[in-house]
């Protein structure tokens, strides 16, 4: 069974309403002429709303205005007095930039800071996009969270709310996670922030060896990223939150708000044995995942306390560092059989070693599969989450089983391709609005991937299709 939040639950429709208000700000900004219909999704925590806006200083004058770098709201205690210029980020939308057809526009641009504030002009052009964008949504569209919140991100990263140096974006789903936590009872004294690790990340992905190995290793980077995806799936599941919980997750970390219950601690405990337990299995002891809750009182959200809170979970993190697979010892030290070990990873587990892309060293299944999904991963636009093990027409399908059953990710090259609409789709690095809408999918989601590489043309007596420069071609040329 592939959990997921329930569209229905209080924690959904309290977020849901925190970011049908910011883009109704956002509309009055803008100019946009927007008449929206009751609200579809049910009653929200009016309570848990007000208080996560106490909590997280919410505007009392709500004016989007131009972002300040925060970077220079740094100052260190033995830093000499020195006068510095306020910098600022340029006012733009956040486009798509990895078109896999088009090497002209594979390659995000970079926003330098500027030394003066966004031009009228150039707030102006913003400010079109975001009316267009808005007036162009029906009533069915307003109820649809994951949209909304593409929206805000695409078009407010680079719009201060309040506080000068706080986007609008950040301000909006900060609020929204501690109103998600506390939608239930408003009244409790106690939020909880829950955190993970992925250890062994570099043993896993750069302990490898022989030629051709190299283009596993984007390959393996990206199937962690996957993992921790998986992991933030069923917290959100389990914990019936919505994605605007989730304060960060990537690079083998993550973090969110919960409510602060026994349940939720007793759900973490459950979820980190299960994953440890695959996680054993899949790569011998390589990977081992980190996973603990730490209750704080509700007031230090906002205050230099809550950097107490940030740094106790870290620790209880190193804990369980210091004791991987403390529950998983008798799998651990159970006596096994050693084969023929494989050439690229060294595991020597398993006798089903085949030559590597059908001509090389002789690897094990997970070298082989990483071999093959690293050649395709440039052509991957869009990922399919399911409890089914094939889909018509993927790429390529990684499995990871955290619980009861496992979980299949089906990669396909654009979302447009893929034959159904399931419930969970991933958009990978696409800020386009329109897919976003139901019925393409219904619980789309943004995933960002550094998926760059150097495009070859190869020699025309080959008849080989363009390909990415591999690092021994890239060492070749130096």
């Amino acid at each position: 069974m592939v959990n997921s939040p329930s569209w229905q639950n209080l924690s959904y429709s309290t977020t849901l309403q925190i970011f049908q208000e910011s883009l109704t700000i956002f509309s009055e900004w803008s100019g946009a002429n927007v008449v929206r219909a009751p609200s579809e999704t049910g009653m929200a925590s009016v309570d848990a709303i007000a208080t996560a806006k106490k909590l997280t200083a919410w505007p009392s004058h709500e004016k989007i205005d131009a972002l300040q770098v925060i970077f220079d709201a740094i100052h260190l205690e033995q830093e000499q007095a020195q006068t510095t210029k306020v910098l600022y980020w340029p006012a733009w939308a956040i486009n798509n930039c990895n078109n896999v057809h088009d090497p002209q526009k594979q390659y995000p641009p970079i926003p330098y800071p500027l030394t003066q504030p966004p031009t009228e002009q150039q707030v102006d052009a913003l400010r079109q996009q975001v009316k267009q964008t808005l007036e162009d949504l029906t009533d069915h569209d307003w109820e649809q969270l994951p949209l909304l919140m593409l929206i805000l991100e695409k078009y407010g990263s680079y719009l201060s709310f309040g506080q000068a140096n706080v986007a609008l974006f950040d301000q909006v789903r900060a609020t929204a996670a501690v109103a998600a936590a506390l939608a239930d009872n408003p009244q409790v004294s106690q939020l909880c922030l829950v955190a993970a690790d992925l250890s062994g990340i570099q043993d896993f992905i750069y302990t490898i060896s022989s030629d051709g190995a190299l283009k596993s290793l984007r390959a393996r980077s990206f199937t962690l990223e996957l993992v921790t995806e998986e992991i933030v799936q069923q917290l959100l599941g389990q914990l019936a939150l919505p994605r605007a919980s989730v304060i960060y997750a990537g690079g083998g970390n993550l973090y969110l708000l919960a409510p602060a219950t026994e349940a939720t601690a007793e759900m973490i405990c459950a979820i980190r044995n299960q994953a440890n337990d695959w996680l054993l299995d899949a790569f011998q002891g390589k990977v081992f995942l980190s996973l603990d809750c730490h209750n704080f009182a509700k007031e230090e959200i906002g205050q230099k306390k809550f950097a107490d809170h940030w740094e106790c979970v870290i620790k209880k993190l190193a804990v369980q560092k210091n004791r991987k697979f403390d529950q998983q010892l008798d799998q651990l030290l159970k006596p096994k059989t050693a084969h023929e070990p494989c050439k690229v990873c060294h595991r020597d587990d398993t006798e089903d070693l085949k030559p590597l892309g059908g001509d090389g060293v002789e690897a094990c299944p997970t070298c082989r599969q990483m071999f093959d999904l690293g050649q395709r991963l440039f052509n991957v636009g869009a990922l399919v989450r399911s409890p089914t093990p094939k889909i018509l027409g993927a790429l390529d399908t990684i499995e990871i089983c955290i619980g009861d059953s496992p979980i299949y990710y089906h990669l396909f090259e654009t979302a447009r391709t893929i034959p159904q609409q399931p419930e969970t789709v991933y958009l990978i690095n696409n800020w386009d609005v329109d897919l976003y809408k139901f019925p393409h999918f219904r619980n789309p989601t943004l995933l960002l991937l550094g998926n760059y590489g150097q495009r070859i043309d190869p020699e025309p007596e080959t008849n080989q299709p363009p390909g990415y420069i591999t690092a021994e071609e890239l060492a070749d040329r130096s």
